[in-house]
């Protein structure tokens, strides 16, 4: 596989990056529509991104307030009006089915850059399929994966990785999420607490995943659009995180909205502790093929797709739910 960066979103994917993960599922059967209009980043009260204020594990400290608030009040109307469209237009899903690439970034393991643009190359490159059935049922997975080398005239490219180092996989079947880590052969299982069963996957291991309330996003998000002035046929929204718990995650959020269905076709999302040059670390999701409530999956969702998993032999089974012990030693496997 030759070397690959995306190129469609450079405006905005910093050459560096930034980790974990982020999709929305949006309408489905929903047209295109014009939201006010077109807002640009030239536009007055705008200004590049800052960073929020870094914070230690050791003192943790509430996530400050980005340099470009408070946004003028075009700004804040065209963003209001972006999300409503947005929860109107997800409402609309009852299942999606989406394939996915994704372009994992951290220096400390590739730090080649392409000479012609002092681009970051991924580490890796992997492809996979995400599921969601209504309102709380999902299964991410992928199988394939390439991992970066130099050849003989360095020459970057990408060649299969066929260990277990491949694959990634979880789950949520609506009572409990479930993580496989293949390396190490382990599943681990979080319950989830009865009261918040059926309410969507607000805080699944996806952020903004499954479904688009504005409420929500505004609560827990200092949003603003970031579209570059070039693009006529998309809708990029930046976002940081208001609450610890993001925070520990993710330092921000860029996201790409195709304006034709109101889905999003890429995400940019950036590790907690980033630094475009210190630790440029990041996981970029390109999406593609997406089909919206479809009948045929529908029946493959019922055959089994959302079911909690079985322990395979020579697995452990290790449940997150139980508080850590003193000394915060990791919880112990159980046997299912």
């Amino acid at each position: 596989m030759i070397l690959h960066r995306p190129h469609r979103h450079r405006s905005v994917f910093i050459s560096c990056g930034a980790a974990a993960a982020l999709w929305i599922a949006a309408a489905g059967g929903a047209g295109a529509q014009q939201i006010g209009d077109t807002y640009r980043t030239d536009q007055p009260g705008t200004s590049a991104a800052v960073p929020a204020q870094a914070w230690t594990s050791d003192e943790e400290r509430p996530p400050t307030q980005p340099d470009f608030l408070p946004l003028n009040p075009q700004h804040q109307k065209f963003v209001e009006e972006l999300l409503d469209y947005w929860e109107q237009s997800s409402v609309q899903v009852k299942r999606c089915v989406c394939d996915f690439q994704l372009y994992e970034y951290n220096p400390a393991i590739v730090n080649w850059r392409n000479p012609a643009d002092n681009r970051l190359a991924a580490f890796m490159i992997r492809r996979g399929q995400i599921r969601y059935s209504e309102p709380d049922k999902a299964h991410y997975e992928s199988n394939q994966a390439w991992s970066f080398e130099l050849g003989p005239q360095e020459t970057p490219e990408y060649k299969p990785v066929e260990n277990n180092f491949a694959k990634e996989k979880w789950l949520c079947d609506g009572t409990a999420t479930y993580f496989y880590d293949f390396p190490q052969k382990r599943i681990y299982e979080t319950v989830i607490p009865p009261e918040y069963r059926g309410q969507g996957l607000v805080n699944s291991p996806l952020p903004f995943l499954f479904g688009a309330k504005k409420e929500v996003i505004l609560n827990r998000y200092w949003v603003r659009v970031i579209t570059p002035n070039n693009i006529q046929d998309e809708y990029w929204l930046e976002a940081y995180p208001k609450l610890i718990e993001d925070a520990r995650a993710y330092k921000k959020v860029q996201l790409v909205i195709s304006r034709q269905d109101f889905l999003p076709s890429a995400i940019h999302v950036y590790d907690s502790n980033y630094d475009e040059i210190k630790n440029p670390v990041s996981r970029l999701y390109e999406f593609a093929n997406r089909k919206i409530n479809s009948q045929l999956h529908n029946f493959q969702d019922w055959m089994g797709v959302f079911i909690r998993p079985k322990k395979e032999l020579g697995w452990e089974w290790v449940d997150m739910s139980k508080p850590p012990h003193l000394g915060g030693s990791a919880p112990q496997p159980i046997n299912r």
